[in-house]
Parts: structure tokens; sequence; C-alpha cells
């Protein structure tokens, strides 16, 4: 092999070994692992209730009314993701009534108590609260109060 030829192909090999390091540096650094794209939002996942508020018919949480009036609270609860909510309407620590409901695609839905549960014949403070036995939620449920009035 003449000399020309042997320096030749030791430049090839060079050239090849730096062109091979120069195509590593010119390629664009990894970048964060990427992760599969979010579906759907706030409203997948298990079903979490974010707020409660109940109020009577004034749009307070207090209000006095005659003896035999007939008289409601409206509980509005807000709530992201999915799955079975059941409550209790809670009267002066006994239950009147039990409500079940699926919830889907989180949001805001309204309960009253069914007319005539509220009991008005008895004159004093009374107190109403809606117990939520799933999802447990991460605060304690408000309690509003009802003065039924003397005759």
């Amino acid at each position: 092999m003449c000399a020309g030829h042997r320096v030749r192909t030791i430049l090839a090999g060079a050239l090849a070994v730096l062109l091979a390091g120069c195509a590593g540096a010119l390629q664009a650094p990894p970048g964060p692992p990427t992760l599969p794209p979010v579906q759907g939002g706030a409203t997948t996942g298990p079903l979490r209730i974010e707020r409660l508020e109940i109020t009577f018919p004034n749009g307070f949480g207090s209000i006095t009314v005659p003896k035999g009036a007939r008289l409601v609270a409206r509980a509005v609860i807000r709530c992201s993701g999915n799955g079975a909510f059941r409550a209790d309407w809670v009267v002066d620590g006994r239950v009147v009534e039990t409500v079940t409901r699926t919830v889907t695609y989180g949001r805001t839905f309204e309960l009253t108590t069914p007319a005539g549960a509220l009991p008005t014949f008895e004159p004093g403070p009374h107190t109403v609260t809606l117990r939520i036995r799933e999802p447990r939620p991460g605060f304690d449920p408000p309690v509003v109060r009802y003065l039924v009035a003397m005759e």
C-alpha cells in the first residue's frame, strides 16, 4: 500500500469518526418524556363534592314561619367526576328522606326536601342539614335553622 493511499484511509477513518460525533451533536436534545393526553378534564374520575349550600325559599339559611306552614329546604351541590350520590335530609337529628342519584360528568344539581318533610306543627327552633353519605365531602355540611312561631 502506498503512503498516499494509507494517509487517505487514515483521513477517511478520522473524518468518519468526526462526522459521527458531529451528527450526535447536531441532533436535538431529548425532550421531557411524553405523557398520554388527559381525557375529559375535571369531569372524569370519582365523584367529589366541592360545595354545598342549603337555603330556604327566602334565600337564606334561616327563616321564621307560622305554625302549620308548608316549608321546604333547597340544597345546591357542586361536584366533579362521576359516581353515586347518597344523602339524607336530616331534621332535628332525624332522617326525613334518603336521596340517591347517579351523577355523571360532574356538575351542579339541586335537591329539595319533599313537601311536608319539614315539620312546622311544633313551635320553636328546628335544624335542617343534608348528611352526605357518599362520597364523603371534605367539609362539614351546613346546618340551617327555622323557627316555628307561636300562634
